[in-house]
């Protein structure tokens, strides 16, 4: 009987007819969500900049593949049998009643199943905790003020000619003033 996961680490990249089949089975589900996703969100205004992400994201796997293939080792394949029993009424819910939200979280947790079939646990926290230092938390952006937040997810360093004091006449500083707050602390915490 074929393995879904490989065996050997360093064997050619030949596929059984299992992993042909899993490699199907998923192009079965990322076509209809890419294509849905691009004529839903990626043809508007906010949503343009989606096949870059998509590109970026693909690009930063690829940078990573040599550490990935050093910390691979297979996962339980029951453990991501069970996640994709879990998962696929969830993903078929999602494109029945086109909730793309939640069609795209299901196929993100039957993507990261099979990641962990292939690559195992130690790769796959490894890319949750690169995803995770290459993210800035608000806590960080506390600690340095030469950083300001851009529309609430972006942050951007300023030069220290242009780290700049929030004036007391800010919105911010009077919102705090009128809720009884210390106007200073509060318009820290809220940099625009």
């Amino acid at each position: 009987m074929a393995s879904f996961a490989p065996t050997d680490m360093y064997r050619p990249a030949r596929l059984n007819w299992a992993q042909g089949a899993l490699l199907l089975g998923l192009a079965a589900l990322i076509i209809p969500t890419l294509v849905t996703v691009a004529d839903q969100f990626w043809s508007r205004e906010n949503g343009v900049h989606g096949p870059i992400v998509l590109a970026t994201g693909i690009w930063l796997f690829l940078r990573q593949r040599k550490t990935l293939m050093e910390l691979r080792a297979p996962g339980n394949p029951w453990l991501v049998l069970a996640s994709c029993l879990l998962l696929m009424p969830a993903y078929i819910l999602g494109r029945a009643f086109d909730y793309l939200s939640i069609e795209a979280a299901a196929l993100l947790g039957i993507l990261v199943s099979v990641f962990y079939l292939y690559f195992g646990g130690c790769a796959v926290r490894h890319v949750a905790i690169c995803a995770r230092r290459n993210s800035m938390s608000l806590r960080q952006l506390k600690a340095r003020p030469s950083m300001m937040m851009v529309s609430g997810a972006r942050a951007i360093r300023l030069p220290p000619a242009l780290d700049f004091q929030i004036p007391a006449k800010s919105p911010f500083v009077r919102s705090a003033a009128i809720d009884g707050e210390n106007p200073r602390r509060v318009a820290r915490e809220r940099l625009p």
